[in-house]
């Protein structure tokens, strides 16, 4: 017995990179799979240090100028990604300038790690390589980063819904629907 009724789809590839930084032939699957998930998590276990770092730096503003933790919190992260702000908030951000460096540090160190974790998970798992190699060109890693997100949103779009055909059911096989006989559902 397969595991299937209809196998999945033979992964088509991606060729990336060029003759001077050299050329990969990779897998396209239209997801991430599960082992590759797992590589991901095992290796990036650091993202969630920047939310408490965040939080905990927005309670320390929010103290210091008699704000609210969420309005502390807004000012922090339109901070962090230099999004303009009304002169009230970028004092405030000023006057934490420091604490706002160090989460804007964490960041981008938590952004470095995620694409570093996804990329070493397409190599290990789709190319057989076990770590980036040394002198990876950053025009391949930028290449697999991409790929890596496009395959995430894939795994976001709804899946094509299954026809009568594919199931092997003849034209015409779906039953008629016809008037409800029995009793009316609870609640109706």
């Amino acid at each position: 017995m397969t595991l299937y009724k209809q196998a999945p789809a033979a992964p088509k590839t991606r060729v990336i990179g060029n003759e001077q930084v050299g050329i990969i032939e990779v897998p396209v699957l239209g997801g991430l799979t599960i082992e590759e998930d797992e590589t991901i998590a095992e290796l990036r276990d650091k993202g969630s240090e920047v939310l408490v770092l965040a939080s905990k730096t927005a309670e320390a503003i929010a103290l210091a100028e008699d704000i609210s933790h969420l309005e502390a919190y807004r000012i922090l992260e339109d901070a962090v990604v230099a999004k303009a702000q009304e002169e009230a908030a970028r004092a405030i951000a000023l006057r934490h300038a420091e604490a706002v460096a160090k989460v804007r540090t964490a960041l981008n160190e938590s952004t470095t790690l995620q694409r570093r974790a996804t990329v070493t998970a397409l190599l290990r798992h789709r190319l057989g390589v076990q770590e980036i190699p040394a002198g990876f060109p950053r025009v391949l890693f930028n290449a697999l980063a991409d790929l890596a997100d496009e395959e995430q949103a894939a795994e976001k779009l709804p899946a094509e819904p299954i026809t009568a055909e594919a199931l092997g059911k003849p034209p015409g096989a779906t039953p008629a629907r016809g008037k409800r006989t029995g009793t009316p559902a609870f609640g109706s």
